[in-house]
């Protein structure tokens, strides 16, 4: 699998841990406000020590202590970093679409459950990576369900990638540029302007198919052995991070590795907040 390849603003900083798990949590916002720190306060860790370690209860569960950072990457806008904690993988960033003092995150579970996190606050004052390692809490966790549940209507978008300056593409299909168009829910989607960090498809017979988007979006599909819902689509609409379970898909891509061109059929699971779980986690990574 290849990590993102992080374009503008992402290329003062690139860290590559461990390989990828198929699990997503979503965090809403995460001020730099004295209550949110002193909330997570009471899960943070000393990160002092160098450890790659973690530390909280969700639902009951607690965590083992392990933690992987996959990759992370900062500028001079932003920053975006993907690790494991147990077996739940989570997505931070902070871009420029965001104010300086925001940032968001998502989680995915390993069983496939979509968590939503409210609160994403730094143990300390310092921000991204830093030789102090601070901790990063998540906090206000919440739950949209899993993909293997899910029921509703089935819409049909399009997503194409291509990694080529070709002059012939297929329709919608942009020169080195991620495209995602459709309607879901008598709701136009072109999502002409995000450009994906990064891709682990390599032809088209790779087993996955993980893009990710700036602004947190995040396209996953299981392709190889073909299973039931085979993954799922996430993207900010209207100010909340929804996500959207893909039912089917169908492989559109021309005879040439470089592009790949895929219809979704789509089934929408829901938009954070969902229901309230019970818990706080603290992470360091390194």
């Amino acid at each position: 699998m290849r990590p993102p390849a992080f374009s503008s603003p992402f290329r003062a900083v690139f860290r590559l841990g461990l390989g990828l798990c198929a699990l997503s949590l979503t965090t809403a916002a995460c001020r730099d406000d004295q209550a949110a720190r002193q909330s997570a306060a009471s899960s943070a860790l000393d990160c002092a020590a160098g450890t790659p370690t973690s530390a909280g209860r969700l639902e009951g569960r607690e965590l083992n202590g392990d933690t992987a950072l996959l990759a992370a990457a900062k500028g001079p806008d932003g920053w975006f970093l993907s690790g494991l904690i147990d077996d739940y993988q989570v997505n931070a960033w902070c871009d420029s679409s965001l104010a300086p003092d925001l940032a968001r995150a998502h989680i995915t579970a390993g069983s496939g459950e979509q968590l939503c996190v409210d609160t994403l606050s730094w143990g300390n004052d310092v921000k991204f990576f830093d030789p102090e390692a601070p901790s990063i809490s998540f906090s206000g966790l919440s739950t949209l369900g899993s993909c293997a549940d899910v029921q509703g209507p089935t819409s049909t978008l399009h997503f194409c990638e291509s990694l080529a300056d070709a002059e012939e593409l297929p329709e919608g299909c942009i020169p080195r540029a991620t495209h995602l168009w459709g309607e879901v829910n008598d709701v136009d989607f072109e999502e002409e302007e995000q450009r994906g960090l990064g891709t682990s498809y390599s032809s088209g017979n790779a087993d996955s198919v993980d893009t990710y988007f700036t602004g947190g979006g995040r396209l996953f599909l299981q392709r190889h052995p073909p299973t039931a819902n085979p993954g799922f689509l996430r993207l900010e609409r209207d100010g909340a991070m929804t996500v959207y379970c893909v039912r089917r898909y169908r492989d559109e891509s021309p005879n040439d590795e470089r592009v790949l061109r895929l219809s979704l059929e789509v089934t929408e699971l829901g938009s954070c907040p969902g229901a309230t779980l019970a818990g706080e986690v603290a992470a360091c990574f390194f």
